[in-house]
């Protein structure tokens, strides 16, 4: 004879209203899918909100890479079975809860999904043709791991029920420290990965003209004879710049008549460069009318510019 009301194991057990555990009148599984999705967005919200590099990997990184990989393992793995559900097979000598419930691979499993899930939001956004940065990859990764975890919730939901607080907290104890040691490991290698990449620093100069308007015009001009001049400009970026760098000029291939160089006063510059040379450059046109060919050079070695001009002589 079946005693009533039921028990709290046969109701629980059986069909019925969704177990409530106490947080407030709401079902547990309603309650861990409303902490996770607010943990992953505001885990990206961080993220998306310039916070520096430190505090991403170390919070947005861990937070979105264990919400997916947590939901991937329910998903995968199935709940944590209980130890009252006998094995399908008698004779087996591994029982299902003895696999399903090893607190290794209860911990191994989360960080290993997590990071599935992550590469393979990446890969989604690749193949949209969407251009893969820090904040696409965001947006991404939040977004699987809130799928995930709401497909993992919705199943726990008609999962059996959960051990009492005590079995809960030595639970905790035994899988969340090698569960937080393998995320901390993650982080830690992420550091150091980002730690030995090396930065790459663009080192170069550049040549240019004090007078704009002779790319305006396409070149110089001058009479036969008559004297031209070239003012320049050497930049230096991330390397150090000499403080006469040499000049040479070559009109037609030649060394012009009348050569002279007279060093300027540096001028503020607005580019950003981490040193600057002024300069110019004079001398004799041809006595042929026609159009030549100049070659200015200016500094040597790694240094050394070269800017090809078009001296128009006429008479």
């Amino acid at each position: 004879m079946t005693a009533w009301p039921p028990t709290r194991e046969r109701h629980q057990g059986g069909a019925g209203p969704a177990r409530d555990d106490g947080h407030l009148g709401m079902p547990a599984h309603v309650v861990e899918l409303v902490v996770g999705v607010t943990v992953v967005v505001a885990a990206a919200a961080v993220s998306l909100g310039g916070a520096p590099v430190a505090v991403r990997s170390l919070l947005a990184l861990p937070v979105v890479v264990g919400v997916a990989g947590r939901g991937a393992t329910i998903l995968l793995l199935g709940p944590r079975p209980s130890p009252a559900v006998p094995c399908a097979d008698p004779s087996s000598d591994v029982d299902r809860h003895t696999v399903l419930d090893e607190p290794t691979l209860r911990a191994v499993a989360p960080v290993l999904f997590g990071v599935i899930a992550t590469l393979a939001a990446i890969l989604v956004v690749s193949a949209l043709r969407l251009t893969i940065t820090s904040q696409t990859v965001t947006v991404a990764s939040a977004a699987a791991a809130v799928a995930l975890h709401v497909a993992a919730a919705l199943l726990r939901r008609d999962a059996s029920p959960r051990p009492s607080w005590t079995g809960r907290a030595r639970g905790l104890v035994r899988t969340g420290v090698p569960a937080l040691a393998a995320l901390a490991l993650l982080v830690v290698a992420v550091g150091g990965a980002r730690a030995v990449e090396s930065e790459r620093v663009e080192r170069y100069t550049q040549l240019s003209l004090v007078d704009p308007a002779v790319y305006a015009t396409g070149g110089l001009r001058s009479t036969p004879g008559s004297r031209f001049q070239v003012g320049w400009v050497l930049r230096a970026y991330a390397m150090p710049l000499a403080d006469s760098p040499p000049v040479s000029l070559t009109v037609a291939a030649r060394p012009p008549t009348g050569l002279q160089q007279k060093a300027l006063e540096p001028s503020t510059d607005v580019t950003d460069a981490d040193a600057s040379r002024r300069g110019l450059v004079s001398a004799l046109a041809p006595q042929a009318p026609g159009l030549y060919r100049l070659a200015l050079t200016v500094g040597a070695g790694e240094q050394a510019q070269t800017l090809y001009l078009v001296l128009e002589v006429t008479s």
